[in-house]
Formats: structure tokens, sequence, C-alpha cells
């Protein structure tokens, strides 16, 4: 598994990325309403955690501002896919391994 301070800070890092595609109409200009998933995420720590992980598990479905180009969206769900791929236990001594590989080789 990777270490607990790297995969939390690159999924502290995914989280912050969604709220900036989600929470705006255009450059600077917040929406008028947030999209609930983003509300939810800023909850007690049990129930935001719980909404994340559910934000994890199912596709991804926020609303990307138009403002951004079409590598955006493209960017936030192969970031999705990453943590789905990361949170599956049949998959962690894959990712185990090839990460380690990476950190001793000074690859990643």
């Amino acid at each position: 598994m990777l270490p607990t301070h790297i995969s939390n800070d690159l999924e502290s890092f995914y989280y912050v990325f969604c709220w900036l595609i989600a929470s705006f109409d255009t450059a600077g200009m917040l929406k008028a309403e947030l999209p609930k998933e983003l509300t939810w995420w800023d909850g007690e720590r049990p129930f935001a955690g719980a909404m994340k992980a559910g934000h994890i598990g199912d596709d991804f479905d926020l609303p990307v501002s138009p403002c951004f180009s079409k590598a955006i969206p493209e960017l936030a769900n192969r970031l999705h896919a990453f943590f789905r791929f990361l949170w599956n236990p049949k998959y962690t001594t894959l990712l185990e391994t090839t990460m380690t590989f990476y950190l001793a080789s000074g690859r990643a």
C-alpha cells in the first residue's frame, strides 16, 4: 500500500481539484448554488468521509464548469479512476509493488 501521507495528500489534492472545477459558473464567479455533493463533503467528519467514499465508488458525475477546457473533465475522470483503483483491495498489492518500484528507482 502507498505510504499513508502520500495517499492522503493525493486524495486531498483530488477533492480540492473537484471543488474547484465544480464550484464556478465562469472564471472567478462561484455558482449561486453549489452541487450538493460538494456541500456533503464539507459536513461532519464521519458523514463527509462516507460521502467522499461514495463519490469514489460511483461514476464521476460532478458538473464541471464549462469555463474549463475539455482536458479538465478528462483529468478529473482519470484521477477518479485512479482512486477507485487505489481503494480496491483486489489491486492493492499490484499498486504497492508498482509504486514501490517507481519510488525506489526515482521515477515517481
